[in-house]
């Protein structure tokens, strides 16, 4: 699918770009045939003048005689023919040899095919003709355009050289920024595809067990419910551990999808802050740590209270979980809010012996788990930190990962 669109992309960017440089030198060439045949009648108009005379000359409409006298002598091979009752009196030729049978095919062919203007060009293409009446004599001019013509096959070469040379350019080009442009679709296909397979990997494990806990009850039917409690508490937990699990994929996929609904409202959020770490003193002090907090009092911000709230427990939760002991043989979790300047800083730390770089590059990533022997027994999914990197981009603040000083630390920064 990913190639498929950037073919296309590369087809669209391709026809459009095709049209355009197809459209310029189009009119390009257009203008310069124009041009050219303007100069070509500059020049016959002024090798006449030239043989009759300005007291004699009239211009011809659309001309004026200053455009004529004001152009450059055209040097182009030219026979000039004046004629009297339709006998040819007077032949001027300059770099053009004609035998006398041509010029007469000629001058009937020019009589024929003249435009309104008296303009038009000879069969072969490569001469041209002017007709002009004067009293009752008529004056032709007969000029070899060859190598003009020459020139405009050269510059319609130039022009398709252009043409082909720009388009293999924009290419390569498109190329490239299909590359670019198709990158984050790419990315979320595949982070799509990886978070239905986890999510598939997930969900299987917990209905797994409940499915052997319900054969092991009902192989047992005439138990008392007393006997059959394992069983049942067991399949409890799993049914209870998967509400969990589907709660937060639908958080993240309604984050996808932007249609979670912040409230914004002020709030204070030290008490927040401060309520959380005496909910997790007791989870604390069974997992055999100890906590300590820096929160300074009285800061507020705006936003969704209950979101950062949840922030905040899965933050505490995550530290609380993952507390390693330190080089004293103690499990520490700290937590810190006071304010940096401007911004509202949220810390939580908690000691561990590594933090690897891929750890903290793919934290938040979904269903990731920095130590691959860690499973579900731990009550983690691997859904945590995700969630609360997009609690963080509703709330439009930022959050980072990093190891220092023995401790794996997440900071959350609020303007």
């Amino acid at each position: 699918m990913i190639r498929k669109l950037r073919y296309q992309f590369m087809a669209i960017m391709m026809s459009l770009v095709a049209v355009i440089l197809l459209a310029v030198f189009a009119a390009l060439f257009y203008a310069n045939e124009k041009s050219s045949a303007r100069n070509a009648e500059l020049a016959m108009q002024q090798e006449l003048l030239s043989k009759l005379g300005k007291e004699r000359f009239r211009t011809p409409p659309g001309m004026k005689m200053n455009d004529i006298e004001g152009s450059p002598m055209h040097m182009f091979p030219s026979v000039i023919v004046k004629m009297d009752g339709g006998e040819v009196t007077q032949v001027h030729s300059r770099e053009m040899e004609v035998d006398e049978n041509t010029l007469d095919t000629w001058i009937e062919y020019a009589k024929a095919h003249a435009d309104a203007d008296g303009y038009g060009n000879l069969e072969s293409g490569n001469i041209r003709f002017y007709i002009k009446d004067f009293d009752d004599k008529t004056n032709l001019v007969f000029m070899d355009f060859s190598f003009e013509k020459s020139q405009r096959r050269n510059f319609f070469l130039w022009c398709l050289f252009g043409f082909l040379a720009s388009c293999l350019a924009f290419f390569i080009l498109s190329w490239f920024l299909s590359g670019w442009v198709v990158r984050p679709v790419k990315e979320t296909w595949e982070m799509q595809n990886r978070f239905i397979a986890d999510a598939s990997h997930e969900l299987k494990t917990p209905l797994t067990v409940m499915i052997a806990d319900t054969n092991i009850l009902l192989s047992h039917k005439d138990n008392r419910v007393e006997e059959q409690k394992r069983w049942i508490e067991s399949i409890r937990d799993e049914a209870l551990s998967m509400k969990k699990l589907v709660e937060d994929m639908l958080f993240l996929a309604k984050s996808d999808a932007e249609r979670n609904v912040t409230a914004e409202e002020e709030f204070d959020v030290s008490d927040v802050v401060t309520d959380k770490v005496l909910e997790f003193e007791a989870v604390v002090y069974e997992k055999q740590a100890e906590l300590h907090d820096e929160i300074e009092p009285g800061l507020r911000m705006t936003g969704d209270k209950s979101e950062f709230a949840r922030l905040a427990a899965v933050l505490l939760d995550n530290a609380v979980k993952y507390a390693e002991p330190a080089g004293d043989g103690k499990k520490q979790v700290r937590v810190s809010l006071k304010k940096e300047g401007r911004k509202l800083c949220f810390s939580i730390s908690n000691t561990c012996t590594s933090l690897s770089e891929e750890t903290i590059r793919h934290a938040f990533d979904r269903f990731y788990r920095g130590d691959a022997t860690r499973n579900r027994t731990d009550g983690s999914y691997g859904l945590g930190l995700s969630i609360a990197a997009e609690i963080v981009r509703e709330m439009h603040g930022k959050i980072e990962c990093a190891y220092q000083n023995g401790c794996a630390v997440f900071r959350v920064y609020f303007e």
